[in-house]
């Protein structure tokens, strides 16, 4: 299922993710986030979920805190997602700010530090609009490509 926003984290910060990632959903509606759960930590099946997932999605939030600087897998995700030139937005966890190498990678970019209720709202609202974008978007390409499949004349009989 296509899910625009794409959750990158470290497992240690599941306590201050999962309250994040619920009362983001209230604002942006359910199954639109993307979290890995399940707790495999690697093989050829977890990299070629997280990749699809990625590769799915339009937005990347990067919870940034120390353990997530620290986590092997979130570095990737987060390099990946650059590379395939998805929107990454962090959200800083622990009030760090930008830091390492997710500031020399990413410079001065925007982010989110989620104890400052203001910059919270802000990132919402944002997210609702481009959530909403996205997924109109993605359905009226599905539509089009279902149509140019299956011509007007076939429809009909």
């Amino acid at each position: 299922m296509y899910k625009p926003i794409f959750i990158s984290y470290s497992r240690k910060d599941i306590n201050r993710v999962i309250p994040f990632v619920k009362a983001l959903e209230k604002v942006i509606g359910e199954n639109r986030i993307w979290l890995d759960l399940s707790g495999i930590e690697s093989g050829s099946e977890f990299e070629d979920r997280i990749i699809k997932a990625i590769d799915d999605s339009e937005i990347i939030l990067f919870m940034l805190s120390d353990n997530s600087m620290q986590s092997v897998s979130a570095k990737n995700e987060v390099k990946y997602a650059y590379n395939k030139n998805k929107k990454v937005l962090p959200v800083i966890l622990d009030g760090g700010g930008l830091r390492d190498w997710f500031l020399f990678i990413f410079g001065r970019i925007n982010f989110t530090d989620i104890t400052d209720p203001k910059q919270v709202k802000q990132l919402e609202e944002t997210l609702k609009k481009t959530v909403r974008t996205s997924v109109d978007t993605k359905y009226l390409e599905l539509a089009r490509m279902y149509l140019n499949e299956h011509p007007k004349e076939e429809m009909y009989r």
